[in-house]
């Protein structure tokens, strides 16, 4: 159940920042999910073709409670909490969780154990 919590707070907020780069105009805009197997670690990338995130945000978007622009607290609803939960979640599962972004996109890249076990992590069920 905590995956999924992830992957929902990851692709909503993809789609959020297309919606708004594109501002209603009839373009489309793309999300990327891309897994693969490092050694021992399971990497997933969530990329998007939306309006990036600014530099001096860019530091804070996994801080409770914040919201990347006022001009996006209009258009979207939420408390500022997802990504803050997703980092805790990926965090207590023995991960890493890290951002890119620029005018083109946003990149979220999650870093995990391959077989994370009930026992390493008590009080977390099993992603």
């Amino acid at each position: 159940m905590q995956l999924k919590q992830v992957f929902m707070n990851l692709l909503v907020n993809a789609f959020q920042a297309i919606e708004e780069k594109i501002g209603g105009r009839a373009e489309t805009g793309r999300i990327r999910l891309r897994t693969e197997a490092q050694g021992d670690r399971v990497v997933v990338t969530v990329s998007d073709t939306g309006a990036g995130i600014s530099p001096e945000n860019l530091g804070r978007i996994f801080d409770r409670f914040y919201r990347v622009e006022p001009s996006r607290q209009k258009s979207t609803e939420g408390a500022g909490l997802g990504l803050a939960i997703t980092k805790s979640i990926v965090a207590a599962h023995g991960g890493t969780i890290t951002v890119s972004s620029s005018a083109d996109g946003t990149s979220v890249r999650g870093v995990r154990p391959a077989r994370a076990k009930a026992t390493d992590h008590p009080g977390v069920s099993g992603m």
